[in-house]
């Protein structure tokens, strides 16, 4: 009797030896294999347009005002304006197209008491809220750039440029179907064309 336990405890314990031998065995096989270098194949993806082929013209077009000149899409109309103060200039531009749901480019300069962008109403509003803005800086030209996007939504960007006692602001807004690249070709179009008149 007393063999009979033994063998079966034996037959039991090499049983439990077996299944563990042999969890290690796949565990250890299954690391290996996730420790291997990944192969990836990749195939070229739709080919993207060229600047030409959005259906809104993105050639550069030339706005000279009073205080300020740069250069806007061609395919944008301009729209009127009338500058009420605490702003010495404004100019309006929007596009609707096919492809495009609607755009709308505001450019403005306004006065900046002490210079300081903090005396803004609009760019602290923004500030305030990191949940929504999000602030980035460029240099374009020389120029320093604060930039404040809105990432809740398609494609809205207003960027801050200062110049002595002055503030101007060049906001875009719009979709597009295809990407938001014509819009942001759009945008650096009039930043990297940005000159200050007085």
């Amino acid at each position: 009797m007393k063999n009979v336990v033994r063998k079966k405890n034996l037959i039991i314990t090499s049983g439990i030896l077996l299944v563990v031998l042999v969890a290690t065995i796949g565990i250890r096989y299954v690391l290996l294999q996730l420790n291997q270098p990944v192969t990836v194949t990749l195939t070229p993806g739709p080919e993207t347009k060229a600047q030409n082929d959005y259906q809104i013209d993105l050639t550069p077009k030339l706005e000279a005002g009073k205080y300020v000149s740069f250069s806007y899409p061609a395919g944008l109309t301009a729209r009127p304006t009338q500058a009420v103060a605490p702003y010495v200039e404004s100019f309006y531009y929007t596009a609707r197209a096919s492809d495009v749901e609607s755009w709308a480019l505001a450019i403005s300069v306004s006065t900046l008491p002490a210079g300081d962008l903090a005396n803004s109403s609009g760019f602290m509003l923004r500030k305030n809220n990191p949940d929504k803005y999000l602030e980035s800086h460029e240099t374009v030209n020389g120029m320093p750039i604060t930039i404040m996007t809105d990432h809740t939504a398609g494609f809205s960007k207003i960027a801050y440029i200062q110049h002595n006692s002055l503030l101007a602001t060049v906001s875009l807004i719009g979709n597009h179907a295809a990407s938001v690249q014509p819009l942001q070709i759009s945008f650096d179009t009039v930043l990297k064309s940005w000159q200050w008149l007085r």
